[in-house]
């Protein structure tokens, strides 16, 4: 059972102006603050998940958390450009294991968008989720989005 918490005491969010959104320094500051954040979460223990960000759609936005803490999990509510956040009861449901596999998949996301594709390469459909994948120099690949293993045939 999870449960969910504002920020401690000298952690505000950055105040979101019209100038600060103009001028790029909302997300300077927003950058800062999450950073701060997550070296004093990392203080809570030696889980790989502390002062890692998870997040879920809501509107047009994210309702955003971070790992405060596993044992017991806590969360901590990031009350970012709009807020957005969670009904109570998805939260107290929250496994350490769901955070996990929401962490690798944030990762894998984030290495796929920022992967260099070499699209003249034969490609392999993943096994697990159908994608074309085009880097197949090694013998097994993995897939990003859903991390199947998919072997190469030569």
């Amino acid at each position: 059972m999870a449960t969910a918490f504002t920020p401690p005491e000298g952690f505000e969010p950055p105040e979101i102006t019209l100038d600060n959104m103009r001028d790029g320094s909302y997300e300077r500051e927003e950058a800062a603050f999450l950073e701060r954040l997550a070296d004093r979460a990392k203080m809570n223990g030696t889980s790989p998940l502390l002062g890692e960000v998870v997040r879920w759609q809501r509107a047009d936005g994210y309702a955003q958390y971070m790992v405060w803490q596993t044992k017991p999990l806590q969360l901590i509510h990031l009350n970012l450009l709009d807020g957005y956040s969670i009904e109570p009861a998805l939260i107290r449901g929250l496994r350490v294991a769901d955070i996990h596999a929401m962490v690798q998949q944030a990762a894998r996301m984030r290495e796929f968008f920022t992967a260099k594709i070499v699209i003249d390469e034969p490609g392999v459909v993943c096994g697990g989720c159908g994608v074309t994948i085009h880097d197949v120099a090694r013998d097994v690949v993995t897939c990003v989005i859903c991390g199947h293993q998919t072997e190469v045939s030569r």
